[in-house]
């Protein structure tokens, strides 16, 4: 599937921290990071439904704002778009997404803030590329909750998955389609696969697989021979320095 990367400015809202350099450089790399490291299930096959004509991911890189009122996901990272947004800034018309989309907040300000707890947490000393798989991680997060509902899906849109299941002509609902409970067992950490035992647990199980998958792919940017990857510098984010690093 395409991954489509685009500021939600240029849908409506305010800008987030993202610098030309920042969308050159996610334009340039995640494409080829999904391609080599996501796992594209086999889909589950669904009763009626014919495979759908969905092809592509849209990330939105949004402000903490939009984030908190425009999608109303308070205090989240990135979130998978299934409802449409009161503001309906797609153009959708619909209570459900006619598109595969997530929004991913870039917000400098937050970053800087959660890598100064980090290196004041770390016991072992601060590894600036663990940061960068930390903070990459949320996309690619992101990206796998899609790859996970287009799967179980069919590849169909969460609006004509809704609008089905209403109808009676297909009997799981979307959080069913989003986490695949009753319709797959995802692997553990040790590739394990367990059936959740009940709609909570399929819920965790999905939010581990998504973050394990997600940070499998992140460790797979592009790194120099300095150990960086190159996201922080074109973002524009002051990492902290390492703890054996000279006073000023």
């Amino acid at each position: 599937m395409k991954i489509d990367i685009r500021v939600f400015e240029d849908v409506g809202g305010r800008r987030p921290d993202i610098t030309p350099d920042a969308l050159a450089w996610l334009q340039a790399n995640i494409q080829p990071m999904v391609d080599a490291a996501l796992p594209w299930l086999a889909p589950t096959p669904i009763d009626i439904l014919p495979r759908g004509d969905l092809d592509a991911i849209h990330v939105l890189l949004c402000a903490r704002e939009t984030m908190d009122e425009t999608f109303d996901f308070e205090r989240a990272l990135g979130a998978h778009l299934i409802d449409t947004p009161d503001a309906d800034p797609f153009g959708d018309g619909t209570p459900y997404a006619k598109a595969y989309r997530v929004a991913v907040v870039v917000d400098r300000a937050e970053i800087e803030a959660r890598l100064a707890e980090e290196m004041e947490e770390a016991s072992e000393g601060f590894d600036p590329r663990e940061a960068e798989i930390g903070e990459l991680t949320t996309i690619f997060h992101e990206i796998v909750h899609v790859m996970l509902f287009a799967a179980n899906s069919n590849f169909n849109a969460p609006q004509t998955c809704e609008t089905a299941y209403e109808a009676g002509d297909i009997q799981n609902d979307l959080f069913d389609l989003s986490s695949g409970y009753g319709l797959r067992a995802l692997p553990d950490e040790f590739g394990e696969e367990i059936e959740p035992e009940c709609a909570a647990d399929a819920r965790d199980r999905m939010e581990k697989w998504c973050e394990m998958v997600g940070r499998r792919t992140a460790a797979l940017a592009p790194w120099r021979d300095d150990g960086d990857c190159g996201w922080f510098e074109a973002l524009g984010v002051r990492t902290p320095p390492p703890d054996d690093a000279p006073s000023p």
